[in-house]
């Protein structure tokens, strides 16, 4: 799913402050969106290390979403491996298509170069190139797409 794509279907709301206070599911899901919209605004500003550390929050609160979508508290951490393991948990525990989102979802991040994502890059700045951005950018939009969007699909 493209930031297009996440403007016109999953983000309700353009100001993530106008988010808060809300739990769960939907509020990763519009996280997730908001951040790949700015992430891919930032990106064709040439802003590459802003898109760079949002791409990463995008990934992050798309696992966070298909966690809090088996009703388990996503853990406070900025650690796609923790999550990674959380969602492995919950998938040898939950139904066939949590299982298949996991593995869907972690084939990709397993592979990808925004993997290495950290948010301590925002003090590193001026770190990641245009090209490089672009890549974690698209790695984020499809993670996205396999988390938010199947979420969306399955009517989670």
């Amino acid at each position: 799913m493209t930031a297009s794509a996440a403007r016109r279907t999953r983000v309700r709301s353009p100001v993530l402050s106008q988010t808060a206070g809300r739990t769960g599911t939907e509020n990763y899901r519009e996280a997730a969106g908001k951040h790949l919209v700015d992430a891919d605004t930032l990106l064709k500003a040439k802003r590459a290390d802003g898109a760079a550390y949002l791409a990463g929050y995008v990934v992050e609160c798309s696992l966070k979403a298909l966690i809090a979508a088996e009703g388990a508290t996503p853990q406070h951490v900025h650690d796609f491996g923790s999550l990674l393991g959380s969602l492995n948990n919950l998938a040898t525990r939950a139904d066939v298509r949590t299982a298949r989102r996991y593995v869907r979802v972690s084939s990709r991040l397993h592979s990808a170069s925004i993997h290495g994502w950290r948010p301590t890059i925002r003090y590193e700045a001026p770190r990641i190139g245009q090209a490089e951005a672009t890549g974690w950018l698209g790695e984020a939009s499809s993670v996205y797409g396999e988390a938010v969007g199947q979420l969306a699909l399955d009517g989670s």
